[in-house]
């Protein structure tokens, strides 16, 4: 990787920057193919594959720019070249040199610009490098092994909005990351985004989340235990249900609503990891389009929509995302994975692995350091193993690797693959073709696993690590074998597998990167190399090609935050102070390993929404941590260090003598609207408590310290006395004063002590979160007065949680421009809301044709601190055509034309609804590009109507295109089940203690499901017989009144089965049918004599009869 080169030299100026690059001349070597194909090998390159022709390695560079600039150009300005091969070139069969070797003196050939993204805010140039070069006299082969490249900048038009928040550990992580990335890491604190970094736990901020759950209301309350493990790692974690994003945030869809939530969660609160905690569809992936002549596999389901946060990825309103013209910026801001959970205990099970993994298991610590190399043969003999021993040359000599190749004196065998995974592996990394349901361990003759043998696997102390490289298998929109791996008992703890087609050799760089950054670079978090290491596809993916097919199938399953142990890790012993009270109090901790003291290493403590300590063991192993709850119960004390397992402690909290504590603040401002805001007197009526169990008398509570952002107008009030465990309303309240020009989200901190008399019986801090405003130029709404002059109507959109009072507007002189009226005035543009100005411009163009034309605007906010001049544009914009409603399930659906006239500048449209068909709330706080939209946060039978308006590059909006009615309807309760596969459900009464029919339907899991009108199952229910592709059939054939099921597996069991209605075999089956049925099963009364007969259609090429009672 881009740690080969040596970056010696930077210089930068207005426009340019120039790199010097060292190659590593030792990393190359020429090889010659046996059919004459000249190979030029050289270690974690990129190369070409050019069949019967010179393979020219290259490699993507990348390059932290400073911001609000893009890469311009790129050229070699000098280099130094060192002679490689000698006349080997002319030896190459079918090869014109000129075609695909830079000569020696065309140094601009060896560099090529690709583009400039944004990853996390930091502003990221890349192009691809090639150093070989070709002599045409001598047919001599160069390698430039010194290169000094300039990067011609210009600025960027695209806007990149910088995230408020990083927190201290993602920060520190990030710029290891960069660092091992980038070919100027020097330049990475320079040109860094100007983000707030916190520790949101040791700082209380409680709108800061580094992880974000997105899953269903069913499981929403199922992931406590991991909030905890993660705030140990110093990562508040917070869950955000599908129902509750509906309702919070727009979107022309499902997916772009849970993308839209996680773009505010990384730009305002800090969020750097996210896990889609539910199997699709419930927690949809976003469908690309990369037309590489697969048919059905060019369209890929991918969760790298949810990662890359910039753009829509539907640039051109087509409804295909991920094209060449939609301009996806395909560098990530957030690092994502999925967990395909369907139920509460898959998530407790998970849970438990999880735990297991990162505590260690009661038994084989050393299986981390083992891994498994699986080398099928591919294409042509013995590839699989040759690309596995690539990637096992990047493995520490400490790592014992066991080889399970295909090649010419070696078969695999699938129960040795399931043997070894059982011993304990800690890594699987696999080169086989495989499908949905299974991978091939060999190729000829076959050797497969599939789900029944992932469900079996029995390493439940000792979860795996998968990398498989092969196709399909990670296709989370069906039921995959990788599902089957993670829901297991024992299976895998993560998995990166592919959701459609794999190109072993495409993604070779990738995985040689992936594990160069784990055991080189030391980068553990398993999100963080995946997505880093897709850094390799970048310079290649500007063309519908397979590395950008790749890009976006690459898929991880688990959480993305899991470090992989990348050595044998040290388990550890601790030992924390048995109990303590609740108010200020010391924890004494001793961290050992193997008998010795544990000395350096991290020790947390913590209890939920109260305190959260950190520190450093000393060479006794000891550590003092001052900690400060609030109320009884437990607080953990942890050792978080990344070479040693989890240990856990707990310490018993309990109530002390005397522990007086600020328990609720109320906050009444000016305005009354609860909110702190920017020059605004506060009033604090506290509520204290007395945590302990004695009753304290004459305390005066004090302010004894505040933040720079307040002013304290009186500071203390007298309590009389306060019970043990009682709560006491302050009778007077203190008074603070907000200053001017404070930012929103500030968190200004209030220092209170707790005196009787002298002494200083408790101190509390509690924090005041200031609202304020955030003001950004909005759309204009103009009105042609018919005589020449127009009404022009400006807005300004408030983006913080601070109301904005009395913003004033001003247009200043313009030639060519009458400015009749040049002020207007908004009251306020209430949080998180539009405001529009009472009385707006009015302005007279000098000459016909005017349209458009900008006219500078200024505008002033003195609470906030706000002067700024903005450009106001004037310009006739189109009217939206044909708009559609359709109802759906808890949604109504909207689609329209763009508009006929004056629609070529059109950006966007907005959507506003009313339930009253007077009153018109907006939907969209920003404009929508596509032409459809779905409301999801409505009432069912609640007649809505709406309104869409258009919106150009100068902020202008058009009149508005009205709806008739439209009405949502609810599914009904128990509703809907996840079955996957592509049978029909079939309807029959099997059940006679239920009334109503019952629906049976097979799944892609190879089991048959029956449920009641209601969504309750059949008891018996389901039953496992295999892959049943096409559907069932169900007659009364026992003469009971009820009806049987009859099935016939396309793999899986060559049997027919009817099955009564609790589930059990009938009498006289299975049947043997060989290699099962693709159709369904057919029941008819062939003979006449009452009772009916079963036609089973095999895929053997064979019919086959049988009576109702299994003879034939």
């Amino acid at each position: 990787m881009i740690a080969t080169f040596l970056f010696l030299t930077l210089w930068v100026s207005t426009y340019s920057m120039e790199i010097h690059l060292d190659i590593d001349v030792g990393e190359f070597k020429v090889e010659q193919e046996a059919d004459g194909t000249l190979r030029i090998q050289a270690d974690g390159w990129v190369h070409g594959f050019i069949p019967n022709a010179l393979d020219i390695p290259s490699k993507p560079i990348f390059v932290v720019l400073p911001q609000h600039t893009k890469l311009v150009d790129v050229e070699i300005v000098d280099a130094d070249s060192l002679l490689l091969a000698v006349g080997e070139i002319a030896k190459t069969p079918n090869f014109d040199a000129k075609a695909h070797v830079p000569m020696e003196t065309e140094l601009t050939k060896h560099v090529e610009g690709i583009g400039t993204y944004s990853l996390s805010g930091y502003q990221i140039a890349s192009f691809r490098f090639c150093p070989i070069s070709y002599d045409t006299v001598t047919h001599n082969v160069f390698l430039l092994r010194h290169a000094t490249l300039r990067l011609k900048l210009g600025t960027n038009e695209k806007t990149y909005e910088t995230p408020l928040y990083i927190s201290e550990a993602d920060q520190s992580l990030l710029r290891k990351a960069l660092a091992a990335l980038v070919a100027n890491p020097q330049d990475l604190d320079l040109f860094a985004p100007p983000m707030i970094v916190v520790n949101p736990l040791r700082d209380s901020l409680r709108n800061v989340y580094p992880y974000v759950i997105v899953t269903t209301e069913g499981l929403a309350d199922a992931f406590d235990e991991f909030k905890v493990l993660k705030a140990l790692e110093g990562r508040p974690l917070i869950v955000r249900t599908l129902e509750w994003i509906n309702s919070h945030y727009t979107g022309a869809d499902v997916q772009e609503r849970i993308r839209n939530f996680l773009k505010d969660m990384y730009l305002h609160h800090g969020t750097r990891w996210a896990m889609l905690a539910g199997d699709s569809p419930f927690i949809p992936a976003r469908v690309v389009n990369v037309p590489i002549g697969t048919g059905y596999y060019d369209d890929i389901p991918t969760d790298f929509y949810y990662a890359c946060l910039d753009g829509n990825w539907d640039y051109d309103n087509d409804g295909r995302y991920g094209e060449l013209e939609d301009s996806v910026d395909v560098m990530p801001d957030i690092f994502v994975s999925r967990m395909p959970f369907r139920s509460r205990d898959e998530v407790q099970q998970f849970l438990t692995k999880y735990l297991t993994y990162i505590s260690g298991p009661t038994s084989d610590t050393g299986y981390f350091t083992r891994a498994l190399f699986v080398g099928a043969e591919l294409f042509s003999p013995g590839d699989g193993a040759q690309l596995c021993e690539e990637i096992s040359q990047e493995f520490p000599p400490h790592f014992h690797t066991i080889a399970m190749y295909e090649v010419e004196d070696n078969d695999n065998n699938a129960q040795d693959f399931i043997d070894t995974l059982n011993s304990g592996v800690g890594m699987v990394i696999a080169e086989v073709h495989g499908w949905y349901t299974f991978i091939n361990v060999n190729s000829s003759p076959t050797q497969s696993f599939d789900y029944n043998d992932a469900d079996s696997l029995q390493n439940i102390d000792m979860p795996t690590f998968f990398n498989i490289v092969s196709c399909e298998i990670g296709g989370f929109d069906r039921d995959c074998i990788v599902e089957h791996l993670l829901r297991a008992r024992g299976g895998a703890i993560a998995v990166l597998s592919s959701t459609r087609n794999n190109y072993p050799y495409v993604v070779q760089p990738y995985n040689l990167s992936f594990y160069n950054l784990l055991f080189s670079q030391h980068i553990r978090q398993i999100g963080l190399l995946d997505l880093m290491s897709r850094s390799v596809f970048v310079p290649y993916a500007n063309a519908y090609n397979h590395s950008r097919y790749s890009l976006f199938s690459y898929s991880l399953l688990g959480d993305p935050g899991l470090r992989l142990w990348d050595n044998t890790p040290m388990g550890t012993s601790l030992r924390a102070t048995d109990w303590i009270t609740t108010g200020w109090s010391l924890i004494n901790v001793n961290v050992s390993s193997g008998g010795s003291p544990a000395t350096s290493v991290k020790v947390v403590a913590y209890k939920p929404n109260e305190t959260y300590v950190e520190g450093f063991t000393d060479a006794n192993g000891d550590v003092q941590l001052w900690v400060n709850p609030k109320t009884a119960g437990i607080l953990f004390v942890a050792v978080v260090d990344s070479a040693h397992f989890l240990a856990v402690d707990t310490v018993v909290v309990f109530e002390s003598g005397i522990a007086p504590f600020v328990a609720e603040l109320d906050i009444s401002d000016a305005d009354c609207d609860g909110k702190p805001e920017p020059d605004e007197d506060l009033e604090l009526t506290l509520h204290i408590t007395n945590s302990g169990f004695l009753t304290v008398e004459n305390i005066w509570v004090k302010i004894v310290g505040t933040d720079s952002a307040l002013t304290a107008y009186n500071d203390s009030v007298y309590i009389d006395s306060l019970r043990g465990g009682d709560t006491l309303t302050l009778s007077a309240p203190l008074r603070l004063h907000v200053h001017n020009r404070v930012v929103n989200g500030y968190r200004a901190f209030v220092a209170f002590g707790f005196y009787n008399f002298a002494d200083t019986m408790s101190l509390d801090t509690v924090y005041i979160e200031i609202a304020a405003p955030i003001l950004r130029q909005w759309f204009t709404r103009i009105q042609n007065s018919g005589t020449g002059s127009f009404k022009v109507t400006p807005s300004m959109r408030n983006l913080g949680d601070g109301d904005a009072k009395g913003v004033r507007l001003r247009l200043l002189p313009t030639s060519g421009i009458q400015i009749l009226r040049d002020s207007a005035f908004i009251p306020i543009v209430e949080a998180h809301d539009v405001g529009y100005a009472e009385d707006g411009f009015v302005v007279h163009p000098m000459s016909p044709g005017f349209l458009p034309l900008k006219i500078p605007m200024v505008v002033e906010h003195q609470a906030s601190g706000l002067s700024d001049t903005l450009q106001i544009g004037i310009s006739e914009v189109g009217v939206p055509e044909s708009l559609n409603l359709m109802s759906g399930i808890n949604s109504i659906r909207l689609s329209w034309k763009k508009p006929s006239e004056n629609g070529e500048s059109v950006i966007g449209y907005l959507v506003y609804r009313s339930s009253d068909n007077l009153n018109y709330s907006l939907l969209t706080p920003d404009p929508i590009t596509h032409t459809n939209f779905e409301d999801f946060n409505i009432t069912p039978g609640i007649p809505y109507t709406y309104r869409i308006t258009a919106v150009d590059s100068l902020m202008n909006e058009s009149e508005p295109l009205e709806s008739s009615e439209a009405y949502s309807y609810e599914l009904l309760s128990g509703w809907p089940k996840i079955v996957m596969g592509p049978a029909v459900p079939l309807i029959a009464d099997i059940d006679p203690n239920f009334d109503g029919k019952e629906i049976i339907v097979p799944s892609e899991d190879n089991h048959v499901y029956a449920f009641h009108w209601d969504g309750s199952e059949v008891d018996g229910w389901p039953v496992n017989i295999g892959f049943v592709l096409k559907g069932l059939a169900a007659a009364d054939l026992d003469g009971d009144g009820f009806d049987e099921v009859v099935a016939v597996p396309y793999r899986g069991a060559d049997s027919v089965f009817v099955f009564d209605g609790d589930a059990s075999i009938l009498d006289g089956w299975p049947r043997y049918v060989p290699r099962g049925s693709w159709a369904a099963p057919t029941i008819y009364d062939l003979d006449d004599d009452g009772s009916p007969e079963i036609i089973v259609h095999a895929v053997a090429g064979k019919l086959y009869i049988w009576h109702a009672d299994g003879t034939a």
